[in-house]
């Protein structure tokens, strides 16, 4: 772990509080925290740039990096590669920009939805609409599962909740394997192979 991350760890919980994501990079030996830009921000930015055509590293800075706090004069006597490499970073993490990063995140999403964890959260979704991802996120274990029961009682639908089979630790079951799978499984009651070898040895 960083120095700086050492110093500012107590900062964590109330900034993912307030901004949600957060994310570290360190670059040239120097430690940063910042969040991404939301899609306003970044529709903004894109406007402003194309409108009065400057060089929006600095706004995007001000406005997403959360430490060190941005600085220009500070910042203007750093390697320029270094505040580039940063800039790049946050527009990277911030996503909207990239096509094909958008469907690979949206399929990644998607396969998540199935999780218990996503089903709760629809499901709370659907019998209270008001409320944001956020605020369910604030949720304790205790609130998420009377949120979850009310919203079972309101919606008339359980929630589906499907054990994984216990298995024997270190035992396979080929047959059920072979079914997940698609593969034929092996024809039963076949004639036994000798076995090759003397196993006695």
């Amino acid at each position: 772990m960083g120095k700086a991350l050492q110093r500012i760890i107590q900062n964590v919980l109330p900034w993912k509080k307030k901004y949600g994501s957060i994310y570290y990079v360190k670059i040239d030996e120097r430690e940063y925290v910042f969040r991404v830009l939301s899609r306003g921000e970044y529709l903004s930015l894109l406007i402003i740039q194309d409108k009065f055509k400057i060089d929006i590293g600095d706004l995007i800075l001000k406005e997403c990096l959360i430490y060190p706090k941005f600085n220009k004069s500070t910042f203007d006597k750093r390697k320029a590669g270094e505040i580039d490499g940063l800039i790049a970073c946050i527009s990277d993490k911030s996503g909207f920009s990239k096509t094909d990063q958008i469907l690979q995140d949206l399929e990644g999403s998607r396969a998540k939805i199935g999780t218990l964890d996503s089903q709760i959260i629809v499901l709370i979704c659907k019998a209270f609409p008001h409320l944001t991802l956020q605020e369910i996120n604030n949720l304790t274990y205790e609130e998420v599962i009377q949120y979850v029961s009310i919203s079972e009682e309101i919606l008339g639908a359980k929630l589906n909740i499907e054990k994984p089979k216990p298995s024997k630790p270190g035992t396979i079951d080929f047959d059920e394997e072979n079914k997940v799978m698609g593969a034929t499984p092996f024809v039963k009651n076949v004639k036994p192979t000798p076995p090759r070898g003397d196993a006695s040895k």
